[in-house]
């Protein structure tokens, strides 16, 4: 084959390639705008996480059903795999159910019961996942000043919390997302770093709440067209 001949080829062959790429950048916003998702997420407490994450601006195309329940970690578990089969029935399936839930007080056996429990049949069918913190859900709000590499109680959280903010931190505080929103990818970025290093929720700091932050930015940048 000639040199013309190959060169010609070749330059055929970049617009070809070029073509493809192209094509494939503007996957990902077709279809997906208009995609409506059903979430159901369960909190172990009844004010502090329901109030953050119903904080999230999405989109009134999707549905988002927050409750705090109160009860202990295996018992979120249960709760979730009895509203996602009514719901099912009911022709209104999610597409993910999140049990909020922290290592705190519980006991051990009751924390780890409620991972086995999300590994049943019946749980992975309908797509129950966990958003778990260890020790308490402020680690989440304190991974957004600062990369936290060893273990604190819930009073040291309070405490270092209340110096980031310049004030002192209340647990139930209505306003905490507005505080926190502008540093949002830090957090993030340090959950991922700290989720690198221990994965295993039974670790004293562990948290993946971030997983679940994650979800709700996608539904919200949707919303608002980033």
């Amino acid at each position: 084959m000639s040199n013309d001949r190959k060169k010609e080829n070749k330059r055929k062959k970049e617009i070809c390639d070029g073509r493809k790429r192209t094509a494939k950048s503007y996957q990902r916003p077709v279809g997906k705008l208009n995609e409506r998702k059903r979430i159901l997420i369960l909190c172990e407490g009844t004010k502090t996480e329901p109030q953050y994450f119903d904080s999230f601006e999405v989109s009134s195309i999707h549905t988002v059903d927050i409750e705090g329940l109160g009860i202990n970690t295996k018992q979120i578990v249960a709760k979730a795999v009895s509203m996602g089969k009514e719901a099912a029935q009911n022709n209104e399936s999610y597409d993910e159910i999140w049990c909020v839930f922290d290592r705190d007080s519980f006991p051990k056996e009751h924390f780890n019961a409620a991972f086995s429990m999300i590994n049943h049949k019946m749980a992975r069918e309908l797509n129950i996942k966990i958003a778990h913190s260890n020790e308490a859900f402020e680690l989440w709000y304190l991974l957004h000043f600062s990369f936290l590499h060893s273990g604190l109680s819930r009073s040291q959280y309070c405490g270092k919390l209340s110096k980031f903010l310049g004030f002192k931190y209340k647990k139930n505080d209505s306003q905490i997302y507005s505080y926190l929103e502008k540093k949002m990818d830090d957090a993030i970025r340090n959950a991922q770093l700290l989720y690198s290093y221990y994965p295993d929720p039974c670790t004293n700091p562990s948290t993946t709440v971030f997983k679940l932050v994650e979800l709700l930015r996608s539904l919200q940048e949707i919303y608002t067209g980033l």
